[in-house]
């Protein structure tokens, strides 16, 4: 049988607007300069570089309130406002017509963003769609682990498995390392 897997952010979701602008509207004063400096500072952070990549949904909770905290210069009242907001579907766009192009095989979704991840895709209406949606803190580890996908293989069962993912180095060739088929989605506008 076959299984395909998509990325979420930047392949099957897109930010409705830039992050900075989000935090704007909600009082904070940051600029796109702001966020990508400090993205680039905590990105290894994130992805767990120095712990073999290995996560909890706690960690991953702590990393995105603590984000926003630090762009909302210690506002956490603000801060959980626009970590809440990122957490629900109101901030995405679906991806449909991507979407709609596996509509007969068996679809999951595998993403290196936390929890929240499963009430945006109930908001945008497309949960059931899905057989498996797990985030990198319930498997325990993020990509570009090649762990994450020979776990992901025997979860499921499947020998043919297909990652859709927008990122080279996080997607599509820790995939292929791992025996994957993979489709390159570049259609992103997404800056964590």
């Amino acid at each position: 049988m076959k299984a395909i897997f998509f990325d979420l952010d930047g392949t099957l979701l897109l930010l409705k607007e830039p992050v900075h602008l989000t935090y704007r509207r909600f009082g904070a004063e940051v600029t796109e300069g702001k966020v990508k400096s400090l993205w680039r500072n905590l990105e290894r952070e994130y992805l767990r570089v120095a712990y073999n990549y290995e996560t909890t949904p706690e960690i991953e909770k702590e990393f995105w309130i603590n984000f926003a905290t630090t762009l909302c210069n210690g506002d956490k009242e603000i801060a959980l406002k626009v970590y809440n907001y990122f957490g629900s579907g109101e901030s995405r766009l679906l991806n449909q017509k991507l979407l709609n192009q596996f509509d007969r095989e068996e679809l999951g979704v595998f993403t290196n963003n936390d929890k929240r991840s499963h009430q945006i895709l109930k908001d945008l209406g497309v949960y059931d769609k899905f057989k498996w949606i797990i985030t990198a803190g319930e498997l325990g580890v993020k990509k570009p682990s090649l762990q994450v996908f020979s776990d992901l293989k025997e979860l499921t069962g499947f020998n043919d498995l297909t990652y859709v993912g927008n990122s080279l180095e996080l997607d599509i060739e820790p995939a292929k390392k791992a025996g994957w088929k993979t489709i390159f989605a570049s259609n992103s506008n997404v800056n964590p």
